[in-house]
């Protein structure tokens, strides 16, 4: 009989332990960042209704910007000043530092949901193809399969590896990002080309199956 309260206390403390930490993670953001957040989303709105360029040095973006860096410092390690930030960013075109604060705000807790997701792969992508036209393939390589990672639907980041990995001579490694894009689109050609190519290569050799085609 001791055991079972004893085990029945212990559910009850673990029940309240849970709820205690759900209760601290609702907990309300303080109103000094909440407010610059505010403010930072009618800059934009104005902005967008002046018809000013999205570019991190024109009037109004500029302040939003500053906002934001202001909404993080003052509620640290919350997520939704970063999310702020990381949109101020990407609007702007500011992608590096864009990239880096939607990592972080990711890394605190934040979700992707529809909008989110749209911003991480737009700044994903863009990195990504900016890096594979340097001549920087793993970097673009890196880019793109973060985004597989947080956005697994997005099949244009699948394209992009597959691409990468067979120009830098990995056939094997290409085929599971050529198969993905031929699973869901049956109809795209080129992915069915393109698999069949690292699959060929993995097989017989890379030298082997180009002096056929």
């Amino acid at each position: 009989m001791k055991r079972i309260v004893s085990y029945l206390i212990a559910l009850g403390l673990i029940g309240l332990t849970g709820l205690t930490v759900g209760v601290f993670a609702q907990e309300p953001l303080n109103p000094a960042a909440r407010e610059s957040i505010q403010l930072g989303e009618a800059r934009i709105a104005e902005a967008q209704a002046a018809g000013i360029p999205a570019f991190p040095d024109r009037p109004l973006w500029r302040d939003a910007i500053a906002l934001g860096r202001e909404a993080v410092r003052q509620a640290p390690g919350r997520s939704e000043p970063l999310r702020f930030l990381a949109k101020a960013y990407t609007l702007t075109r500011w992608y590096f530092p864009a990239w880096r604060t939607w990592l972080e705000y990711l890394q605190v807790g934040g979700s992707l949901d529809r909008e989110a997701q749209e911003w991480f792969v737009l700044v994903g992508n863009e990195l990504g193809f900016t890096s594979y036209h340097r001549g920087d393939f793993e970097q673009a390589l890196a880019y793109y399969l973060q985004v597989i990672d947080r956005v697994p639907g997005h099949l244009e980041a699948y394209i992009w590896a597959g691409r990468i990995l067979i120009e830098t001579g990995r056939p094997a490694q290409a085929i599971p990002y050529w198969q993905e894009v031929v699973t869901r689109d049956p109809a795209d050609r080129r992915a069915a080309y393109f698999l069949e190519l690292a699959r060929d290569q993995a097989r017989w050799g890379i030298s082997a199956v180009n002096a056929f085609r």
